[in-house]
């Protein structure tokens, strides 16, 4: 038998805000809810980033940014890997090929 809970992102957003109004003290929402410190500090930091259908805070917005321009920057290194890898493959096949080949470039008159 699973013994865990699930709550909704509504009751959450509702907890994290009835703390922040003043409305109860998280001692007694602790004890009311009966959660933990720890998930609530986990539910308050998914509150700041708007995870719960509201807006996020001003630092929850700068958080959600730079986890966005991290993601970002881990695809174009992805990316540029990839490339570096294809332009050592060609370069090994370019000097695998008999020396009488002769690669030459694109015409200097263009193209007619």
């Amino acid at each position: 038998m699973n013994s865990r809970r699930k709550f909704t992102n509504e009751f959450k957003r509702n907890v994290v805000e009835e703390v922040q109004s003043g409305t109860v003290v998280l001692a007694e929402a602790l004890r009311k809810y009966e959660i933990n410190s720890g998930r609530y500090y986990y539910w308050k930091a998914q509150y700041d980033r708007g995870k719960f259908n509201n807006e996020p805070t001003a630092e929850g917005a700068q958080l959600n940014k730079i986890a966005e321009l991290e993601r970002k920057v881990g695809q174009q290194a992805m990316e540029i890997d990839l490339l570096k890898k294809v332009r050592e493959a060609q370069a090994r096949r370019i000097s695998a090929m008999p020396s009488s080949v002769v690669i030459t470039g694109p015409s200097k008159r263009g193209a007619r």
